[in-house]
Protein backbone atom coordinates (compact mmCIF):
# COMPACT_ATOMS: atom_id res chain seq x y z
CA UNK A 1 0.00 0.00 0.00
CA UNK A 2 1.48 3.54 -0.84
CA UNK A 3 1.06 6.05 2.02
CA UNK A 4 -0.64 9.09 0.11
CA UNK A 5 -0.78 11.86 -0.73
CA UNK A 6 2.03 10.95 -2.99
CA UNK A 7 3.86 12.05 -6.39
CA UNK A 8 3.93 8.84 -8.55
CA UNK A 9 7.15 8.99 -10.69
CA UNK A 10 7.49 6.10 -13.05
CA UNK A 11 5.37 2.67 -13.67
CA UNK A 12 6.82 -0.45 -14.74
CA UNK A 13 4.87 -3.48 -15.60
CA UNK A 14 4.82 -6.30 -18.29
CA UNK A 15 1.45 -7.18 -20.22
CA UNK A 16 0.13 -10.77 -20.69
CA UNK A 17 -2.08 -12.08 -22.32
CA UNK A 18 -3.49 -15.37 -23.62
CA UNK A 19 -4.26 -14.09 -27.28
CA UNK A 20 -1.63 -14.78 -30.07
CA UNK A 21 -3.07 -11.88 -32.21
CA UNK A 22 -1.63 -8.32 -31.64
CA UNK A 23 -4.46 -6.82 -29.19
CA UNK A 24 -5.30 -3.51 -28.72
CA UNK A 25 -4.69 -2.56 -25.01
CA UNK A 26 -5.01 0.45 -22.87
CA UNK A 27 -2.81 0.81 -19.07
CA UNK A 28 -5.28 2.80 -16.72
CA UNK A 29 -3.98 4.71 -13.60
CA UNK A 30 -6.46 5.57 -11.04
CA UNK A 31 -6.52 7.97 -8.04
CA UNK A 32 -9.48 5.95 -6.15
CA UNK A 33 -12.15 5.62 -8.47
CA UNK A 34 -11.42 8.41 -10.51
CA UNK A 35 -9.61 7.92 -13.58
CA UNK A 36 -6.70 9.94 -14.22
CA UNK A 37 -4.84 8.69 -17.28
CA UNK A 38 -5.08 6.07 -20.02
CA UNK A 39 -2.12 5.19 -21.88
CA UNK A 40 -2.30 3.53 -25.47
CA UNK A 41 -0.48 0.00 -26.02
CA UNK A 42 0.16 -0.90 -29.91
CA UNK A 43 -1.01 -4.52 -28.89
CA UNK A 44 1.93 -6.25 -30.08
CA UNK A 45 2.22 -9.96 -28.86
CA UNK A 46 6.38 -9.38 -28.56
CA UNK A 47 5.82 -6.49 -26.26
CA UNK A 48 3.68 -8.10 -23.90
CA UNK A 49 6.15 -10.08 -22.58
CA UNK A 50 8.54 -7.47 -22.08
CA UNK A 51 8.69 -5.16 -18.91
CA UNK A 52 7.64 -1.14 -20.15
CA UNK A 53 8.55 1.66 -17.82
CA UNK A 54 6.53 4.96 -17.94
CA UNK A 55 8.22 8.22 -16.98
CA UNK A 56 5.65 10.58 -15.90
CA UNK A 57 7.12 14.25 -16.96
CA UNK A 58 7.64 17.11 -14.70
CA UNK A 59 6.49 16.89 -11.15
CA UNK A 60 4.91 13.50 -11.24
CA UNK A 61 1.49 12.59 -11.24
CA UNK A 62 -0.07 13.10 -7.36
CA UNK A 63 -2.50 10.79 -6.35
CA UNK A 64 -4.77 12.44 -3.35
CA UNK A 65 -6.88 9.14 -2.66
CA UNK A 66 -5.32 5.81 -3.28
CA UNK A 67 -3.17 4.72 -6.39
CA UNK A 68 -4.53 2.13 -8.66
CA UNK A 69 -3.39 0.46 -11.68
CA UNK A 70 -5.91 -1.36 -14.42
CA UNK A 71 -5.48 -3.25 -18.07
CA UNK A 72 -8.54 -2.24 -20.55
CA UNK A 73 -8.20 -4.52 -23.92
CA UNK A 74 -10.98 -5.26 -26.87
CA UNK A 75 -13.56 -7.83 -25.89
CA UNK A 76 -12.64 -11.41 -25.77
CA UNK A 77 -8.94 -10.81 -25.04
CA UNK A 78 -7.78 -11.12 -21.36
CA UNK A 79 -4.91 -9.36 -20.30
CA UNK A 80 -3.01 -8.75 -17.42
CA UNK A 81 -0.34 -6.32 -15.79
CA UNK A 82 2.33 -8.01 -13.92
CA UNK A 83 5.58 -7.10 -12.14
CA UNK A 84 4.41 -3.92 -11.59
CA UNK A 85 6.61 -1.41 -10.16
CA UNK A 86 6.04 2.08 -8.92
CA UNK A 87 8.56 5.11 -8.06
CA UNK A 88 6.94 7.63 -5.78
CA UNK A 89 7.42 10.22 -3.40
Amino acid sequence: MIAVPCVVKSITLSLTSENTTPVLSYILLYDGTTTLMEILNNGNPAYFESATTMLIPLAGLRIEDSFGIGVRAGSGTTVKAEGITVLYQ
